[in-house]
């Protein structure tokens, strides 16, 4: 007796295929196969090409996205890709958290430079400021926690260091009143 896993159709005279398909289904899944294979393909051309960091996340999105629907076929034993979509997800995921993490140094770098290179200790404390949010808001799309721990200690020692440079800038300022204040002449009315 035949069974179709897909549509869970049986009978003694249904006839299915090596995936346990029968003919309605089989080219119900063909069909969307061949689309989502295009799609992936494409992405993955895109990505080759592409220097645009977005664009460069957006496309393994949308790989990934396709990769999640061809894992309903995987797991009902339905042949795919090689290496199987579970398998190419996992090698996708670790690449976009290397490509992401590899942007965080990249841009976080840019914006230190720019801090040493500031001329005042409120213009070097507002760059490391943007390299904190920068590091705060893309941590969130890592998913490697190993990669999550490393910026968050990266985090820790940026907030330590402007806590410092703001705790002498205050100092600074307040040194800066009292002078101010202390060299203007006595008023005695």
């Amino acid at each position: 007796m035949g069974q179709c896993v897909w549509c869970g159709s049986k009978s003694i005279f249904l006839s299915v295929d090596k995936n346990s398909l029968c003919s309605k289904c089989r080219s119900l899944i063909n069909f969307d196969l061949q689309q989502r294979l295009r799609i992936i393909e494409e992405s993955q051309e895109i990505i080759k090409k592409t220097s645009n960091f977005k664009t460069l996340l957006h496309r393994i999105d949308t790989i990934l996205e396709h990769l999640q629907a061809l894992r309903t076929y995987e797991e009902k034993n339905i042949s795919t890709i090689t290496p199987s979509p579970s398998e190419f997800e996992k090698i996708l995921l670790h690449k976009k958290d290397e490509l992401i993490n590899d942007n965080i140094v990249q841009e976080v770098g840019k914006i230190m430079n720019k801090a040493r290179l500031g001329l005042t200790a409120k213009s070097k404390i507002n760059e490391a400021n943007k390299a904190i949010l920068l590091i705060t808001e893309k941590r969130n799309e890592l998913k490697s926690q190993e990669k999550i721990s490393n910026f968050r200690t990266h985090d820790i020692r940026l907030k330590k260091l402007l806590f410092n440079q703001a705790f002498i800038v205050s100092f600074l300022l307040q040194k800066a009143k009292f002078l101010c204040h202390w060299e203007q002449e006595p008023s005695f009315d």
